[in-house]
Parts: structure tokens; C-alpha cells; sequence
């Protein structure tokens, strides 16, 4: 009998061996998420409005699947965020592979640059940054489904 709770033990072990590597179990703690450790992730700070783009590509950062960004962001650095997440100002595909994106230290920078525009019964509609103390509107709309800010 003692034989067979090591066999059945040992296949156990073996089944979640590989369920986490092949399998794409990923284990966590609970009320934890991919963005809790900093070290693993880029952290870009923005001390000029609209350079954003000058950093993650100075940093690398631009395949990132998680990013966090602080400092002052303007229009122009909202458009980076969603390309960077997959879709252009018009909606467009833009390859962008970013998923997760943590702006707890963002301040916005009210301006008239679009980060976003679409057509609603022949009307163009524009957005740019109105309200710095808010995220701004539909920022992220239509990027990854995963995407969480």
C-alpha cells in the first residue's frame, strides 16, 4: 500500500509539473496581478509632455507586454499608449502588444492633441485631454480586450 500512495504522489507532482510548464498555469496569490512586481516590468518616467515615445524606444519598452509610466502625459503621449496597446487614434491595428498598464503616477496634461477619433453618424468626433485629474476619455477604448489600467 505504501507503494502505491508514493506512485499515485509522484504523478501528481508530474501532472502539475506539466500543466505549468505547457499548460500555462500560472500560479499567484490571491488579489495579486502581473503589474504587482515592479522589477519585472519597464517604468518610464515623463518629465516633457509628448516625448513618451523618444523614452520607449530609448528604453526598449516598446514590446512590452506590462509598462508603467509616470510623470506628465499629454495627447501625444496617450496615442503612444494605445499603439503601444494595439490600436492607433482612428482605430487602426497597430501590432502593439502591451496588455497591462499601471498610470497610478500619471499626471495629465490638458491639450489639443488627439488620442482618438471615430465617426458616429457623420459626425467626426475628436478626444483629447480636457480634465488633467481624470483618465481620459475612451484613452483605451477598442485596445486588447485584456488591457487593465
Amino acid at each position: 500500500m505504501k507503494i502505491l500512495r508514493y506512485h499515485i504522489s509522484y504523478q501528481i507532482l508530474l501532472f502539475l509539473l506539466l500543466s505549468m510548464t505547457f499548460g500555462g498555469l500560472y500560479a499567484h496569490p490571491v488579489n495579486s496581478s502581473p503589474m504587482a512586481n515592479d522589477t519585472d516590468q519597464p517604468h518610464i518616467v515623463v518629465t516633457i509632455p509628448g516625448t513618451l515615445q523618444q523614452l520607449v524606444d530609448e528604453s526598449g519598452a516598446s514590446l512590452a507586454t506590462f509598462l508603467k509610466v509616470s510623470g506628465k502625459l499629454n495627447g501625444v503621449d496617450v496615442l503612444t499608449l494605445r499603439r503601444l496597446a494595439g490600436r492607433d487614434e482612428k482605430n487602426g491595428n497597430t501590432g502593439g502588444v502591451l496588455t497591462a498598464l499601471d498610470i497610478e503616477g500619471v499626471n495629465f496634461v490638458p491639450s489639443d492633441d488627439v488620442y482618438f477619433q471615430r465617426e458616429t453618424d457623420g459626425v467626426l468626433n475628436t478626444y483629447s485631454i480636457t480634465d488633467p485629474d481624470e483618465v481620459p476619455e475612451n484613452a483605451f477604448r477598442y485596445t486588447k480586450p485584456s488591457m487593465r489600467w
